[in-house]
């Protein structure tokens, strides 16, 4: 399934079956094990600082859910050009502190996330809830394992936390992309 709507003339893209099987299994898998740091934090605030997982961008490039990220990217915004600014994951547990942000200030940069997790019920909350520039909630994305969301990374959004029936991280690997000049 894919479905697209525009927040102040912004894409929002969903994807959904981006990664499955096997790939999606093992990508989750290893995510759980990888050691995630508190170092993230949208609000600039130390105070609501959120685990991820950094990954070094030149090995990023060589594994198969960037290729499956960035080509449907690449399908979306055909006429673009970007390059990988930074690439991580998104560790989140219930009762984590997460604030609305933009990723970018650029009209052209996108965020591509794909949400990790080999299952996921609807009673664990953990969706993405997107804003409009005077800040009203306009849109609200459901964490499904493999899919992936790409927006204009000046959208204001943020990732909610899972609820207390959840008893893993909601993780998402986030793909930060500069539009070339």
């Amino acid at each position: 399934m894919r479905r697209e709507i525009e927040i102040d003339g912004r894409r929002i893209v969903v994807v959904d079956d981006v990664l499955t099987g096997a790939r999606l299994t093992n990508l989750a898998a290893w995510l759980e094990l990888a050691p995630a740091q508190r170092v993230e934090g949208d609000s600039g605030s130390s105070e609501a600082r959120s685990w991820s997982i950094s990954f070094d961008q030149d090995s990023v490039a060589s594994q198969p859910y960037y290729d499956a990220m960035m080509r449907e990217v690449g399908g979306v915004f055909p006429d673009e050009k970007f390059t990988l600014k930074r690439a991580y994951c998104n560790v989140v547990s219930f009762g984590d502190i997460l604030v609305p942000h933009r990723d970018s200030r650029a009209e052209r940069d996108v965020t591509a996330l794909l949400y990790v997790a080999e299952t996921w019920e609807r009673s664990w909350g953990g969706e993405t809830i997107f804003f409009d520039d005077s800040g009203d909630a306009r849109h609200v994305v459901s964490p499904r394992p493999g899919r992936l969301v790409m927006f204009h990374s000046i959208i204001e959004h943020c990732g909610t936390a899972p609820s207390r029936l959840c008893t893993r991280a909601r993780m998402t690997l986030a793909l930060k992309l500069r539009a070339a000049s």
